[in-house]
C-alpha cells in the first residue's frame, strides 16, 4: 500500500509538472499562430490531468492529515475517472451525449469532493465544527442540483438561481473557515501557554485564581538610572 506522505508528493510533482507543460504548449501555441484540432486535444489534455492532479492532492492532504483513508480514495478515484474519461473522450472523438453526461457527472463530484475534503482537514475549535458540516452539505447539496441538471436535461431559470445562491454559500463558507481556523490557533495557543495573572492578599503576599500563593521578588523595575554614565 502506498505511503501517505508519498502519495502526497506524487500530487504535488504532477500538478506542477502538468501546469507547466500546460504553460509551455499554451505559450508554443500563441507564438507558433497555430491552433488546430490537435493543438486543442493536448492542451485539453494537459488542463484535464493538471485539474485532477489538483483535486487528487487535495485528497491525499487529507488523507495526511486526518489519516481517513476511504473519503480521500474516493475523491482521487472519482478524479481519475474523470479524467480518463475527458481524455478519452477528446481523442477518440466520441460524439455520444451520454457519454459526456457522464464526464461532467464524475467531474462534479471530483471537484466537490476535492473542495470539501480540502475544508474538512482545517482544524477548528468544537463550537465552529457546525461551519464545516454546513459547507459539506452546502457542497453536496450543489454537486446533487449540477448532477440532477446533467442527467435530466432541466434548465429551467430556478435551477441556475438555486446554483447560484448554492455557490454564493459554498465560496462564503469557503472564506470563513480560515477565518475560524486562525481564531482557533491563537485561542490554542493562549490555552497552552496562559498568563499568569496574580492578586494582593490583605496579610500580605500573592495568590492566583486557584488559590495557590506565590513569593513575588523584583528582578528589575524597568527604569534605567539616569545618573549612569555621567561625570
Amino acid at each position: 500500500m502506498m505511503d501517505n506522505d508519498r502519495l502526497r508528493r506524487i500530487s504535488l510533482y504532477s500538478v506542477g509538472l502538468f501546469l507547466a507543460i500546460s504553460a509551455l504548449f499554451a505559450i508554443i501555441t500563441v507564438i507558433s499562430g497555430s491552433f488546430g484540432a490537435f493543438e486543442i486535444r493536448v492542451l485539453v489534455t494537459t488542463t484535464v490531468i493538471a485539474g485532477a492532479s489538483i483535486c487528487s492532492l487535495c485528497c491525499s492532504a487529507y488523507l495526511v492529515a486526518t489519516q481517513r483513508r476511504w473519503p480521500a480514495v474516493s475523491g482521487i478515484v472519482l478524479a481519475m475517472i474523470a479524467a480518463v474519461l475527458g481524455i478519452y473522450g477528446a481523442w477518440g472523438d466520441v460524439d455520444v451525449d451520454t457519454y459526456w453526461r457522464s464526464v461532467g457527472i464524475f467531474t462534479v463530484w471530483a471537484i466537490g469532493f476535492a473542495h470539501a475534503l480540502a475544508l474538512l482537514m482545517v482544524r477548528l475549535e468544537p463550537h465552529f465544527q457546525w461551519l464545516r458540516v454546513s459547507t459539506v452539505v452546502t457542497i453536496s447539496a450543489n454537486a446533487l442540483v449540477f448532477t440532477t441538471m446533467i442527467v435530466t436535461g432541466y434548465d429551467d431559470d430556478a435551477v441556475f438561481k438555486l446554483i447560484a445562491v448554492l455557490s454564493i454559500l459554498a465560496a462564503l463558507e469557503t472564506l470563513l473557515i480560515p477565518i475560524m481556523a486562525k481564531i482557533s490557533a491563537r485561542r490554542e495557543r493562549t490555552k497552552t501557554t496562559p498568563d499568569l495573572e496574580l492578586f494582593r492578599q490583605e496579610g500580605g503576599g500573592y495568590c492566583d485564581r486557584h488559590g495557590r500563593h506565590y513569593a513575588v521578588q523584583l528582578l528589575d523595575d524597568g527604569v534605567e538610572d539616569s545618573s549612569h554614565g555621567r561625570l
